[in-house]
């Protein structure tokens, strides 16, 4: 990774971490917003000096592993979400069984846009552990349903709220433009990876099931609360 891409990630990282250690929500959802929103400028500043000089996109890709923790189905929908919100292209790929879920999500983007991916992967299922732990389970409620929905919610939430900061951005940079830009860097993501695979045991797209069953709320919450942060600084 060049210089500038670290020194990129290395601002995130501390506004993430600041987001991590505040006890107060508004100041989480701000730093959070505002660490989105530098990924959102980078990759339009990336993608236009690129696209100045007429030099192709460099793509790459990283495995995340939904295979071998609970609710795969769920986290694979927080997988995409995260995925769509940095101009990235992903697929899944079925366990042998399909009805029990996904093994592994694979994510096509910019190098700089895999590593915040794959960042955030990791701090959102960490955080996700926790307060699934944490979440008391109603008596009248049968837990492996609950808990589908729990991060089904926080999933859908933590998505929405990553969606909303990049398309602040994009608003503030001359609109549709800016947009038609990152689109063209999702679009190469996406040849990128179709060049490779083809085959039937992996899809595009993902459940996309919200719903306001039993442990929807408490997973909303969750979501909103997030912090998307993978560990406090020195």
């Amino acid at each position: 990774m060049d210089t500038t891409n670290q020194t990129i990630l290395e601002r995130v990282e501390k506004l993430l971490a600041k987001a991590e250690s505040s006890e107060h929500e508004s100041e989480r959802d701000a730093y959070v917003t505002k660490a989105q929103e530098l990924m959102t400028k980078y990759a339009i500043d990336e993608a236009m000096l690129r696209q100045s000089q007429g030099v192709r996109t460099t793509i790459t890709s990283v495995s995340l592993d939904v295979g071998n923790v609970k609710y795969s189905k769920a986290r694979a929908q927080l997988a995409f979400n995260i995925a769509n919100a940095n101009n990235c292209y992903a697929v899944a790929w079925r366990k042998l069984y399909p009805e029990r879920g996904y093994d592994r999500i694979e994510v096509f983007g910019t190098p700089t846009a895999c590593e915040l991916v794959e960042t955030l992967w990791a701090s959102l299922n960490t955080q996700l552990n926790v307060a699934l732990e944490r979440e008391e389970i109603p008596s009248h409620v049968q837990g492996k349903t609950f808990r589908n929905n729990f991060v089904r919610a926080y999933a859908y939430t933590v998505g929405q709220r990553l969606k909303e900061a990049k398309e602040n951005v994009v608003r503030g940079e001359a609109g549709h433009s800016t947009a038609l830009v990152l689109v063209n860097v999702r679009n190469q993501a996406e040849d990128y990876a179709k060049d490779f695979h083809s085959d039937k045991s992996i899809v595009n797209a993902v459940d996309r099931y919200k719903g306001n069953s039993e442990g929807w709320g408490a997973g909303k919450r969750a979501g909103q609360n997030a912090s998307l942060a993978r560990g406090q600084l020195n």
